[in-house]
């Protein structure tokens, strides 16, 4: 549980709000206290559902649904106001850890207690399905381990059997793919089958650690969920549990086990009780929850009833210009919880052919969903140190040569800082530019390196002589970005004058301009080369490296995307918008995914080497790591005092380099 923060309300109809739970895809749900003393969950309904009437209507005929459901496996609802603003709902507070929680913590669960845990979970999802309702989203993160029994959780998304007044709409998915049924992928009707697979996926991680469709992608799940067998290594063969988990994952619905059914696999003897580590973390929540109750004493608060004014961001060329040449002295990060929200990748449309990717998995459905608790970790292993103090020019971006041996780093004073990683030493400052360094790349080879300026130049050294082999200077304004293409042949740029140039760097002359709109801020060679894509206000445009010619515009964002970066297969495109993370399919130009959880802008996004995972940093001082299966938790890496400009995995993936406004670059071990 975590505390209030400013702005969070003290109160919601007659129940005392006393702390944090957690969020979903439609709200924020707190720990809360009833007039009567007694522990409960409230959630508040985000403001994007509140305002739409339709929402309201189904939100109202679901509550009613859940209120029917019975059972000892379920946390039952006690009270709603659909017609509130925002709309809320209580349920029984049940104190203990999530299964996610559990298993990342202390490891797969032994075949005994799962047994009891799956008992436990086909009761409850019998008593949903008697009410005339599917769960749609049983996950981990739904599954609450108490001291007399697991509980599921979180009817948002329950939706009546009968089709009517259901949440979503015809085409539509809710839930999270790596544990959704095959048919709830497709966006076809789903019924109590499409729980029981879910069931098989819970029942899988609970043995594992991980769904046994895992995969290095949004779109590769989706794959292996629709396409592939289960990834069962792991699960024990005896009690039983494989041959009922097998049964579970079905890929037709009319093959899988009825609730009733599992329940006569599991309750026979054999199921047994939770690890002792499990039982402390459910004695500690329940001690947890009676300390805020006493604690509460019983009288309402009246503060931060109404939230604070919230404080004007400044223009955004004013801030990119700012964080270059000085700290911002952002405060302190604040964790908060992360919602993923995955959208219709739609057909191609008319923008131009997009480059082929005839093996890609589409996704043609809309899915909105919460990943799981989120894991803040620190220190970082390593802190490289920069001479100054605070509101002196800040680290900017930075790149790992290629033998992972030195990392180079750009700043607001015009220099490049070459870090020997190993020796955690400085090997030195390559100086030349007139102004704030914005970027540097190494070549393939590792022989060149290049770095871009806000004097409007590119410089590139010999990275064993330390020395200037060539400055090129046709940009008229600043340069934002530099990138070597796959082959190390071509460089490219993106700069305020409106353009991307092509270099060739061999000659150092330029071969192509890109025109833009306006500034160009980011650009990316896709994996093969084939491909430049670059970003400027609120546009995303995918470039044909051979001819220059525009092969595909991406939709508009709300927000400037400051960053961009292509996964290692090259089907996805991440980009930095706001304090969001937008994830486009390459294939189609849709929006795929939109990472939340940063509280000010994001500055900078790379995915790691495997394309497992994807770190990005911003303004509100904090690094994100997110899972992109999405079954994971997302880690937080705190540590940072002031804005963080920049993340660069190492070559092998098992470092993460974050430089700073407080003239820090810190080294994360990212492989535990």
């Amino acid at each position: 549980m975590d505390p209030l923060q400013p702005g969070d309300p003290a109160q919601v109809g007659s129940y005392r709000l006393l702390g944090r739970l957690g969020a979903g895809g439609m709200g924020q749900v707190f720990f809360g206290r009833s007039p009567g003393g007694r522990p409960v969950a409230v959630k508040l309904i985000r403001p994007e559902h509140a305002g739409n009437e339709q929402f309201r209507t189904r939100f109202a005929r679901e509550v009613e649904a859940a209120r029917s459901v019975g059972g000892f496996h379920t946390a039952p609802v006690v009270d709603a106001d659909p017609a509130a603003d925002p709309p809320w709902m209580v349920t029984a507070y049940i104190p203990g850890p999530s299964l996610q929680e559990a298993v990342v913590r202390y490891g797969a669960l032994p075949p005994e207690a799962i047994r009891s845990l799956g008992a436990g979970l086909a009761e409850g999802l019998a008593a949903i399905h008697r009410a005339g309702l599917v769960h749609r989203d049983l996950k981990p993160a739904n599954v609450i381990l108490a001291s007399d029994g697991p509980r599921v959780i979180d009817f948002g998304i329950a939706r009546a059997l009968d089709g009517a007044g259901g949440v979503t709409h015809t085409g539509a998915v809710v839930g999270t793919f790596a544990y959704m049924s095959p048919e709830q992928v497709r966006a076809e009707p789903v019924g109590p089958a499409g729980d029981a697979f879910s069931l098989g996926c819970v029942l899988a991680f609970a043995a594992t650690g991980h769904s046994p469709f895992d995969a290095g992608s949004i779109a590769a799940v989706v794959h292996r969920v629709t396409s592939e067998a289960p990834d069962l290594e792991g699960v024990p063969a005896d009690h039983g549990l494989r041959d009922l988990i097998e049964a579970c994952l079905a890929k037709a619905p009319a093959g899988r086990p009825s609730m009733g059914d599992v329940l006569m696999r599991l309750s026979e003897p054999g199921a047994g009780d939770l690890p002792p580590t499990v039982v402390d973390m459910i004695t500690s929540k329940e001690s947890q929850s009676r300390a805020a109750l006493e604690g509460s004493g019983g009288h309402a608060a009246t503060e931060h009833l109404e939230p604070p004014p919230q404080p004007q961001r400044a223009p955004s060329l004013i801030r990119r210009r700012a964080f270059l040449v000085g700290g911002l002295a952002a405060a302190a990060a604040v964790t908060v919880p992360v919602v993923v929200v995955l959208a219709n990748s739609g057909d191609p449309g008319a923008a131009g052919a997009a480059p082929s990717r005839s093996a890609t998995p589409k996704i043609t459905a809309r899915a909105e969903f919460a990943t799981q608790t989120e894991v803040v970790v620190s220190p970082p292993a390593a802190v490289l140190t920069y001479e100054g103090s605070p509101g002196d020019p800040s680290v900017t971006q930075m790149d790992f040569s290629p033998d992972g041996k030195i990392l180079a780093c750009g700043n607001g004073s015009g220099d490049v800082r070459l870090w020997d990683v190993a020796a955690r030493r400085s090997l030195g400052d390559l100086e030349g530019h007139d102004d704030a360094v914005r970027s540097v790349a190494f070549s393939p080879d590792g022989r060149t390196l290049a770095s871009g300026g806000l004097d409007g130049t590119i410089r590139l050294w010999d990275v064993a002589s330390r020395r200037t082999t060539s400055v090129l200077d046709e940009h008229l304004d600043y340069v934002w970005t530099v990138v070597f293409s796959p082959d190390g042949k071509t460089l490219a740029s993106a700069g305020w004058d409106d353009s991307v140039r092509l270099w060739d760097v061999a000659t150092g002359r330029t071969v192509d301009v890109l025109t833009t709109d306006t500034s160009a801020f980011g650009t990316a060679f896709s994996p093969d080369g084939e491909i430049i894509a670059s970003s400027d206000d609120a546009t995303v445009r995918l470039w044909d490296a051979s001819t220059g010619r525009p092969v595909a515009v991406f939709p508009e964002e709300a927000d400037t995307v400051d960053d961009i970066a292509f996964s290692p297969d090259g089907r996805t495109l991440a980009g930095a918008s706001g304090d969001e993370v937008v994830l486009w399919d390459v294939g189609t130009r849709r929006v795929i995914g939109t990472l939340f959880g940063h509280t000010d802008s994001v500055t900078s996004v790379e995915f790691s080497p495997d394309g497992g995972t994807l770190a990005s940093s911003s303004f509100d001082t904090s690094v994100r790591l997110w899972d992109m299966t999405f079954s994971r938790p997302t880690r937080v890496l705190n540590g940072h005092t002031d804005v963080v400009l920049s993340v660069e995995f190492s070559p092998d993936g098992g470092t993460l380099a974050s430089g700073s406004g407080d003239l820090t670059v810190r080294l994360w071990d990212v492989r535990q």
